[in-house]
């Protein structure tokens, strides 16, 4: 029974023993596959790479080789006859040429355009004379203006300006029944017209909005003449002391020069708005102050005014055309 069972139990050991090698076999095996793989793999993936290094050297050869023979055909080109190097070095130029002239001339030619700037305004003015000051009845002009550079521009304008003005004048009068003081107004018109060369500088550029400061030089043009006279010639204690059939108005000439500040601001590319403070001062008087006084003794005794009406026009139209004169103006933008 002893040797049944050793028998048995060694049987059952070499089973076991060879199932293990088994098992262990199969495990060998398939870590050979493994290692089978990895190398077939990385050989494939070197194949690969090499190939991919072949091609960009070629690509880079034929690269190359079309740049050299591009150079030489160009070299070809230039080492040929004389005459058809010429012509065709002149059609080329001159193809070129005219091409870029005429996209200069465009460009200048809208520029040019978009410079040229007519302003219309119109505001209100007081003229500050030595014991009064007198508003503007009317004031108004027009400028046109060409820009040298984004800060520079120099024009030319016309403004007119229109103005009444009173003066109370008392007088005694003798009447049969006595002495007695009379007052009457004396009613002017005056009107001047001036013509002026400006020119602006302006702190900011390509800004919608652009303050600026500048300067002009005017002539003017002026009339000052009665609306209404004072009326009593009877004596020599009235008003006008003279006779009838005057002068009714006088002109004048005279020199201005202003100083302007003020700013632009652009509504789009054409259209815009100017506001400005403008002060003008006279360089010189066309009026006589003091005019000579010329006069005729009647038959009744008395000394007779001849230039009456003339002398206070002149003075009326020195103290006018002397006074200082501030505006204040608003004018439309237009630009060709």
């Amino acid at each position: 029974m002893s040797i049944l069972k050793l028998s048995a139990t060694f049987c059952i050991l070499s089973a076991l023993a060879f199932s293990f090698s088994l098992k262990a076999g199969e495990d060998l095996a398939a870590s050979s596959r493994i290692s089978a793989i990895r190398k077939k793999l990385r050989q494939q993936n070197e194949e690969i790479i090499k190939k991919r290094i072949e091609q960009v050297r070629l690509e880079e050869e034929l690269r190359l080789e079309r740049r050299l023979k591009a150079a030489l055909t160009g070299n070809m080109h230039r080492s040929g006859p004389k005459k058809k190097k010429r012509q065709v070095d002149r059609i080329k130029w001159q193809q070129s040429a005219a091409q870029k002239l005429t996209t200069t001339a465009a460009k200048e030619k809208s520029k040019l355009i978009k410079r040229i700037k007519v302003i219309p305004y119109a505001g209100v003015a007081n003229f500050s004379a030595e014991n009064e000051s007198y508003e503007a009845k009317i004031n108004t002009g027009v400028n046109v203006e060409l820009e040298l550079s984004p800060r520079l521009a120099v024009g030319a304008g016309v403004d007119y300006s229109a103005l009444d003005r009173e003066d109370t004048l008392s007088a005694v009068q003798a009447p049969l029944n006595g002495f007695q003081q009379i007052n009457q107004v004396e009613e002017f018109g005056y009107k001047r017209i001036n013509l002026n060369v400006n020119a602006k500088y302006f702190f900011l550029q390509g800004k919608r909005i652009r303050p600026f400061v500048g300067a002009a030089l005017g002539f003017n043009r002026s009339t000052v003449k009665f609306d209404q006279k004072a009326t009593e010639v009877a004596n020599p204690f009235a008003f006008n002391p003279g006779t009838p059939n005057q002068l009714n108005e006088v002109n004048s000439s005279n020199m201005t020069g202003s100083a302007i500040i003020g700013a632009e601001m652009a509504l789009n590319k054409s259209i815009g708005v100017n506001l400005n403070l403008k002060y003008t001062k006279a360089l010189s008087n066309g009026y006589q102050e003091h005019s000579e006084v010329v006069s005729k003794t009647t038959a009744d005794g008395f000394s007779r005014n001849l230039n009456y009406d003339e002398q206070r026009l002149n003075k009326v139209g020195f103290e006018l055309e002397d006074a200082s004169v501030a505006s204040i103006n608003a004018g439309l933008i237009i630009r060709f």
